[in-house]
């Protein structure tokens, strides 16, 4: 496992922040492409690049979790949906398998029954549904009451 601080170089001044072993959750971004086009959302401002998190970095990120003995959950969330990333299910089971909660916020358009029974075999803790009010006037809204409502069936 590798032991490093956090190093800020600016332009007269450099910052180091000493790793902090009380850390107690961590967010992690797992794609920043979405299924969505929401007109409120900051994505649409954002001109990055649009994509996964790399497999071998999300696996150098789980096992460098491992210092921090007070972590509790990880929250997979981000600018992103999270279930865009292939391998989501997996990731979770591998952050499960660390004894950690762990959080998923998602739009709920991707999850189906088999996705949902995926999470729960894995050991998934928390599944966040982040869904527009009913009353949002946009053409082809889809992130509505009506996509709550599917998700809780998949789920139940």
């Amino acid at each position: 496992m590798t032991t490093y601080s956090v190093v800020l170089d600016l332009e007269e001044s450099r910052i180091i922040i000493p790793r902090d072993r009380r850390l107690g959750k961590v967010y992690i971004e797992f794609s920043s492409r979405c299924n969505l086009n929401c007109p409120m959302c900051f994505r649409e401002s954002w001109t990055e690049p649009q994509g996964d998190m790399d497999w071998d970095l999300f696996l150098r990120l789980a096992s460098d979790l491992e210092q921090f003995p007070r972590l509790e959950t990880v929250h997979f969330l981000g600018i992103g949906e999270p279930f865009c990333h292939p391998r989501l299910v997996e990731a979770v089971g591998i952050i499960k398998s660390g004894n950690r909660r762990v959080r998923i916020t998602t739009n709920a358009t991707m999850l189906d029954r088999s996705a949902a029974r995926a999470l729960v075999a894995v050991g998934a803790d928390i599944v966040d549904l982040s869904v527009e009010a009913e009353n949002v006037p946009w053409p082809g809204r889809v992130n509505s009451l009506e996509t709550l409502s599917r998700a809780a069936e998949e789920l139940l």
